[in-house]
């Protein structure tokens, strides 16, 4: 940088590329050294590059499954970020009952997920374990509930409803059903 005669300020232009990652504020430094025919006050200046991309938003999409005779089955619950991120996203999220009951019909959650940093992962899949019987019962339907969210908007925070969320008993020949 060359300072004309009888100019003492002079300003210094860094280009920076636009993205469209929601990311923290990047900081650089810019150091000047070895003047000529002048002394340096101050040689060393800090620039922030403010984020100006949008948090992303998240939603959960509603689950259905097919409760099985024995064991479990995993009810999967989609995640779903609008767009990737710079940034962890940790999301904390629960079940509650509606008709199925928690420990009887499902094994209850209350957890978090992360959304790590730049990867291109928009979805995060949460599997709520369906404990399988041989009872002859209606469909049972439970809530998933996303309670908090660190560094996004959350849109849609619970699944539910009538046919979704749903866990489904099958009558088979093959299996006695006795009712509740």
């Amino acid at each position: 940088m060359t300072f004309p005669p009888n100019v003492t300020t002079q300003t210094l232009t860094v280009s920076i590329r636009n993205d469209v990652l929601n990311e923290i504020d990047e900081s650089f430094t810019v150091t000047l050294s070895n003047p000529n025919n002048a002394s340096l006050g101050r040689a060393v200046a800090t620039g922030t590059i403010l984020d100006n991309d949008p948090v992303p938003t998240m939603t959960v999409g509603d689950a259905v499954i097919v409760e099985g005779d024995s064991g479990t089955t995993n009810l999967v619950f989609a995640l779903q970020l609008s767009s990737p991120t710079g940034v962890p996203i940790i999301v904390q999220y629960a079940t509650s009952n509606d008709t199925a009951t928690a420990g009887i019909d499902y094994v209850a959650q209350n957890a978090a997920a992360t959304f790590l940093p730049d990867l291109p992962a928009v979805i995060r899949n949460i599997s709520v374990p369906v404990i399988g019987d041989v009872l002859a019962e209606p469909d049972e339907t439970l809530f998933f509930h996303l309670l908090g969210v660190t560094n996004a908007i959350l849109v849609r925070t619970q699944a539910l409803g009538p046919s979704a969320t749903t866990i489904s008993s099958l009558f088979g020949a093959q299996s006695p059903r006795t009712s509740r």
